[in-house]
């Protein structure tokens, strides 16, 4: 698991493990090794953009690996008229090289990476996101520099595949939700609360939790949980490969998400009433992801297409503490 110390990571090495895996995790935070140690998990510290430190894995016998090491403008503070793909492709383009290069030398023929479908961010809200749909995106937005680097890491996730007969896969995802690190991110540089973070702060103090647009508006989001299920299930797929869209069958609306918050988040104060302020924008909605393909090739079934079983789940793991602790 390289990216071993990353939100999505933690929760994926749970799953493996649950499926009976043995697993070893890579990082570069030194903070993650007492938490894997309790679990029964080597914890290596690699950086790929360093291929230097990958030896650290020679010992090993490994039959999969799974990269979720990137850079991503959400993690990132900064001017926003600062120009840093360099460093996106550094990272996100020549680190995934630098680790494909390691797994064809040590005989593993499957890397498990993730991609982000805001390369199809400028579809109308009524599209349904294929894996055959043309990539469709602003170069402008903040997001811009890391979808460039997505994409070609994406051609040679695909290169590897065709060139050396590989198996790679990667998984276009939506927003991810689930305790961790993201109560807060950057917007064009600039740190922001998240919008789940305030219905969340709101209702655990019975606040009114106002909505604000259109209350229907669509957006695509998944669930921790289920995104580490995606993994395990392309990790143990013997044929799957190139590009699968990971989603629920459909999108939330944003007032279904304040409402399954005020219920899952209720206090001695009570549930939050919800409203709606058409007057003031919201930041818009996403297509839907078609998942047909990993559910038919990959047998991926989620277990939190609901937002309330979701927002439960969430309360659930927030109250158990051990990511919470992880990420603070």
């Amino acid at each position: 698991m390289i990216g071993g110390s990353s939100f999505i990571g933690v929760y994926a090495v749970d799953e493996l493990l649950a499926r009976g895996h043995e697993v070893i995790a890579t990082g570069r935070n030194q903070n993650f090794k007492a938490h894997y140690e309790r679990l029964g998990v080597p914890y290596v510290m690699v950086d790929m953009v360093e291929p230097g430190t990958l030896s650290a894995l020679d010992g090993w016998k490994i039959d999969a690996a799974v990269s979720l090491a990137a850079r991503m403008p959400a993690n990132i503070e900064k001017d926003s008229e600062s120009e840093d793909i360099a460093d996106y492709i550094q990272t996100n383009v020549v680190g995934t090289i630098n680790l494909l290069n390691w797994l064809r030398g040590h005989g593993v023929n499957r890397l498990v990476d993730i991609v982000s479908r805001f390369d199809c961010r400028l579809y109308p809200a009524e599209a349904i996101i294929t894996e055959e749909t043309r990539p469709m995106f602003s170069y402008t937005d903040d997001h811009a520099a890391y979808v460039v680097s997505n994409n070609e890491k994406a051609e040679m996730l695909r290169y590897y595949n065709e060139r050396y007969g590989m198996k790679n896969i990667w998984l276009r995802i939506p927003s991810i939700y689930g305790v961790g690190p993201h109560g807060s991110f950057a917007k064009d540089g600039v740190v922001i609360k998240s919008g789940l973070q305030i219905f969340m702060e709101r209702a655990a103090i019975g606040e009114e939790i106002t909505v604000f647009g259109d209350p229907d508006t669509p957006k695509d989001v998944l669930y921790v949980k289920d995104m580490a299920r995606a993994i395990a299930d392309a990790l143990e797929s013997s044929d799957g490969q190139g590009l699968y869209n990971v989603s629920y069958d459909e999108n939330f609306s944003i007032l279904e998400l304040a409402e399954a918050t005020a219920r899952a988040f209720a206090g001695e104060c009570g549930e939050s009433e919800v409203s709606s302020d058409p007057s003031r924008p919201n930041n818009g909605s996403f297509p839907r992801m078609d998942n047909t393909k990993i559910k038919e090739e990959l047998g991926f079934r989620p277990l939190y297409g609901d937002p309330y079983v979701l927002m439960e789940d969430y309360r659930r793991e927030l109250e158990r503490g051990e990511h919470a602790r992880l990420f603070s």
